[in-house]
C-alpha cells in the first residue's frame, strides 16, 4: 500500500496517526484555533503539515507548517499560478500542486520544481486515463507523484503513484477493508 497524504478540509475531521499517513493537509479556511489544534497534535507525529486554500502561503507561515498544497486552473498559465506561491512560503517549504489530468499540465508544471504532484481522479474513465498517463509520467519524470479525487478509494490506491491523498474518513474506511480482506 502506497503512503498516504491526509486532507483535512472539514472543522469535525481529525488527524490520522497511522505511520502510513506521511503529511497533513489542512484547509486554510478552518478556524484558527482549529488550525493551531491540528498542528499542536500533528507536531507530536512525524507528518509533514501542509497547508491548502487561499490564504495557504499565510497559514504556513502563521502556524510555521512544513509547505503548502495549491491547485492550479486550467484558465491562466500554470507558472504565474504556482511560482509567486513559491516566493510567498520559500523555496525551503513544501510545495505540492494539484494538476488537471494531462500530459501537458505535468511537462509545465513539473518546469516549476514542485516537491509532488497531485492528479485529480474523480471516476472509472479517470482512472483508465491516469494508469496510462501515470505509465508515461513515471518513465520520464522524478517528481512524486499524488492521486486524489473522489473515485473509489480502492481504485485509486492500484494507481502507480507515490502517495494517495484521501480524508480521515475514506482512510478508516480503506484500511477496514484491507484488514478484513487480510
Amino acid at each position: 500500500m502506497q503512503k498516504f497524504i491526509i486532507n483535512i478540509h472539514e472543522p469535525d475531521e481529525n488527524i490520522i496517526t497511522d505511520a502510513r499517513a506521511v503529511c497533513h493537509v489542512l484547509s486554510s479556511e478552518l478556524e484558527p484555533s482549529r488550525l493551531q489544534h491540528l498542528v499542536n497534535e500533528l507536531k507530536a507525529t512525524e507528518s509533514l503539515v501542509l497547508f491548502s486554500g487561499v490564504k495557504a502561503a499565510e497559514a504556513c507561515r502563521e502556524f510555521q507548517g512544513d509547505g503548502v498544497f495549491v491547485s492550479v486552473s486550467s484558465d491562466k498559465p500554470y507558472k504565474k499560478q504556482i511560482l509567486p506561491v513559491r516566493d510567498a512560503v520559500g523555496a525551503k517549504k513544501v510545495l505540492g500542486v494539484k494538476i488537471p489530468l494531462q500530459r501537458h499540465a505535468a511537462m509545465v508544471v513539473g518546469e516549476t520544481e514542485p516537491d509532488f504532484m497531485s492528479f485529480r481522479v474523480d471516476s472509472n474513465e479517470d482512472i483508465v486515463k491516469a494508469k496510462e498517463l501515470l505509465a508515461w509520467y513515471n518513465d520520464l519524470f522524478l517528481i512524486q507523484i499524488c492521486v486524489g479525487g473522489t473515485a473509489n478509494c480502492a481504485e485509486l490506491i492500484s494507481l502507480p503513484a507515490d502517495f494517495v491523498m484521501i480524508s480521515p474518513r475514506d482512510f478508516k474506511i480503506l484500511v477496514a477493508q484491507k484488514e478484513s480482506l487480510d
